[in-house]
Order: C-alpha cells, then structure tokens, then sequence
C-alpha cells in the first residue's frame, strides 16, 4: 500500500495558492465536518488499496489552495458524489485544467489513471469545454519521446489480494469493447461515443484502482489502452478532435504500462491517420515513424503494414511520389505475408479493403488516377456488408476519383448512391468526405446530374450540421 501524509501534498503536486471556492462550497454543501470527510476518503481510499491518515488539517489545506495527487482528488469527488446525490467531479471541484493535463504522459501511471477518471467523467457530465479543445499539432511530441525512450514501467508491489481484480472482469471488458467497434463501423463514432466513454469511466477505471497480480494488471492495462484508443477514435469521428488527442495520449500512457509496445504503436499510428485527416502530413510522418521505431520487431505484420501506408499517406499529401511508391510497396509486401491466424484480435480491422482504400487516397494525391480507381473500385467490392461507414468513404473516394477524371455524371451517381449510406451514419468523417466531393463537383453544377446530387448533398449535410 502507499502512504500518504495527514496534509496530502507535496511540492510537485500543490496549486496556487488561491483559495479553492468550488471545494468550499460543496463541502459546505455536504454538511459533513472536515474530519467526517476526511474520514469517509480514508475508508474510500483503503478499499482502493491506499492507505491514508487524512484528518481535518488536510480538508483546511486543499481548501486553502493545496492540491492532492489526482487519485485522492477521485476519491475527494466521489465521497462528495455519495454525500450530496448529484455527481461531482474532481476537475470541477480543481478546475486548474483538465484541458491542459490531458496531452501530459505522468508517471507513475496511476497518476495517468486518475487524469482519465477525471477526463471521463467531465466528458459524461459536463463535456462543453472539453468538446471545444483544439487540436494542437505539435503538443504530443514530448509524449511520444517519453513513450519511445522512456524507462520501463515498475512493477506494482501489490500485496492486498481482497478485492484483485479477475480474468472475468477482462472478459467482460473486452466482450463490450468488440461490440462497440462493431457498431461503430455500422453507425459512426458520433452514435457510440457517450457508451464507448462510459465504458472507461464506470468498468476500466475501476478496475485499473483494484490489486491485481502483475501478470493480471499488465493485461488490464493493456486492455485500458485499447478502451481508452476507442474513444478517442469515437471523439475523432464525432469531430471532436482536440478531446481525441486527450483520449489518445492517455492510451499511449496506459500502453507503456503495460509494456506492450505493440500496442502503443497501434495507438500511434491512429493519432497519425488523424493528422493526416487534418492536413498535418509532416507530424503524421513523424508519428508514424515513431510507431515503427518503438515496436520494433514486436510489431505484428498488418500493423507494420499499417505503419507504412500512413507513411505513403503523408508522403503522398506532400507529394514525394517516389517515397510513397517505397512506403506502399511495403505495405503490400507486409501485408500479403500476414498470417491471420498469428495476428492479434486489434488488428483485425486492418482489412485487405482497408488497404486497397489508403493505396486509393494515396494516388488520388498524387494524380496517378487510374491507379487510384482500381484500388477505390477494388475497396467497394470486399468490404463487409456491416462496414456502412468505410462502404460510405470507399464510394465518396471512387467518385472523387471519377471527378478528378472528368467524368461527372458516374460522379454523381456514386455520390447519390454514398449519400445513401452518409444520411444513415453519425460520422463526421463521412460528412467531411461528402463536403470534399461537392467541392470536387461544383465547378460542374451546370450539368443537371451534378446539380441533382449538389441538391441531396447540400440537403443532407444541412440536417447533420
């Protein structure tokens, strides 16, 4: 167990101090004594594995403006949850922000745990600040060295086995989290996002805060690490773009925890798909190759193949044709001698499809459109019927292909037909590709089949906005 004074700071973790009204407030709101309070977060604490010997003097002090570590400030939040019968959260009770902390890769992790309980359970109850986070480029880079160079993580002394966490808790876990990637594909990130955050907050927090052998708590944190990719994946689709970087950065922690380089790998090269969907094509290049140089050899082959077409993919927007030819002929390479049957379950979206669709973009960058049209035909045709979101963006990225020939009216018919499946999807991703394609088309709009599919797209993306 770890021990923590009877004032409950230390110079790394104090504020300002400026008196904190907030906790004030709802202390007072509470009607509990500082000492009955400072009780009740000892009991809480010592069901989480934490022994603390809070009293009255340290209610006094982070009223004053001191500031507890992130996993006491939880527990601060939730005794006052139980006390006054509407939820508080420790980011509004220490409002000196959340939104600059979630980009931060702490140690040890369980500082990183209490950031994303904090970060849930804003985005759940009181999400408007955090829905307008901008997306700031470059500020991951110093938590994608701590990722890449950074020293192991040690192992926890756990030696309270009461409340360990189970392999079924796992299970559990994992059998929602396919679910959820499932729907999103069939529904878009926007429709699963509040249940892909509560599922974080409510079931993989906890768990994170229970004893675990070490064995257990590396596959859970591995777990987390996949939950947490999730919903970022799910804000990245909902367009909420700033809180995706939160969402992926805190994953990337939970990854080196766990010690799966792998999987923060996997992680990585997500956060570079972003940025190229967000015209950084040099910082996606870079996270990209900061994937490939931290999992080295441990890197299954549709992930390293993966690696590569983001590679191609920023290549291609910055037109080096010749090194995105290289990064794509790898990506082939790699990814017809895959086993399937060796390569693990998150992969497992990493589809021949998917691949035919980034070769696609990537020549559509680089004006080679007969190339592009046969790999953006070939995507259409393979992808699995319940994949509505990646069916959607393959015929938005065959029309734009058609449009970049000169052939409009096949254009539009393509776009009638993607429109079809975009008025079904709560993805902002769709609605982006559908948005590039009417500027494709507008030039044409004189032709009544362009001016026919200008007047359903505009309809539709009026309805989504």
């Amino acid at each position: 167990m770890r021990y923590r004074d009877d004032y409950g700071f230390d110079g790394a973790a104090m504020s300002e101090r400026n008196s904190n009204e907030q906790l004030r407030r709802a202390v007072a709101d509470s009607g509990s004594t500082y000492q009955a309070l400072a009780l009740r977060i000892n009991r809480l604490g010592a069901e989480r594995g934490l022994r603390l010997t809070y009293g009255r003097a340290a209610i006094s002090q982070w009223i004053a403006g001191h500031q507890p570590p992130a996993d006491v400030r939880d527990l601060v939040a939730e005794v006052l949850t139980q006390r006054l019968g509407s939820q508080v959260t420790a980011s509004a009770l220490w409002p000196d922000s959340l939104a600059s902390k979630g980009l931060l890769f702490l140690d040890p992790v369980d500082q990183s745990i209490g950031l994303l309980a904090d970060l849930t359970a804003t985005d759940l109850t009181q999400p408007g600040p955090l829905t307008g986070i901008a997306y700031q480029p470059q500020a991951m880079i110093t938590a994608v060295w701590r990722w890449l160079l950074g020293p192991a993580e040690p192992e926890a002394q756990r030696t309270d086995e009461r409340a360990s966490v189970q392999v079924t808790d796992l299970d559990a876990v994992h059998t929602a989290l396919t679910d959820l990637d499932q729907r999103d594909h069939h529904d878009g990130g926007l429709a699963i996002r509040p249940e892909a955050v509560r599922l974080l907050h409510r079931d993989v927090v906890p768990l994170l805060r229970r004893p675990a052998p070490p064995a257990l708590r590396r596959d859970l944190l591995a777990l987390a690490a996949l939950a947490t990719r999730r919903a970022a994946m799910a804000c990245y689709d909902a367009g909420e773009q700033g809180l995706a970087q939160h969402y992926f950065v805190q994953g990337l922690r939970l990854a080196h925890g766990a010690g799966h380089r792998a999987l923060g790998a996997h992680i990585l090269v997500s956060m570079a798909h972003q940025a190229i969907d967000l015209d950084h094509p040099g910082l996606a290049g870079e996270l990209a190759t900061a994937a490939a140089a931290g999992a080295g050899n441990t890197a299954p082959a549709t992930l390293t193949a993966k690696i590569a077409l983001m590679q191609a993919r920023a290549s291609a927007r910055r037109g080096t044709a010749a090194e995105c030819r290289d990064h794509l002929d790898d990506a082939r390479r790699l990814f017809d001698t895959a086993d399937p049957a060796q390569e693990p379950h998150w992969t497992g979206n990493i589809s021949q499809p998917y691949v035919d669709g980034q070769i696609a973009t990537c020549q559509l960058d680089l004006g080679a459109l007969p190339d592009a049209f046969h790999h953006a035909h070939a995507a259409i045709d393979q992808h699995d019927a319940h994949q509505r979101r990646r069916q959607a963006t393959s015929r938005l990225l065959l029309a734009r292909v058609l449009a970049a020939q000169g052939d409009t009216t096949a254009a539009s018919h393509a776009g009638q037909i993607a429109c079809g499946l975009v008025a079904d999807l709560a993805s902002h991703r769709a609605h982006r590709d559908l948005t590039l394609l009417t500027t494709d088309l507008k030039p044409a709009r004189h032709h009544d089949d362009v001016h026919a599919f200008l007047d359903q797209a505009r309809t539709l993306l009026t309805t989504v906005a």
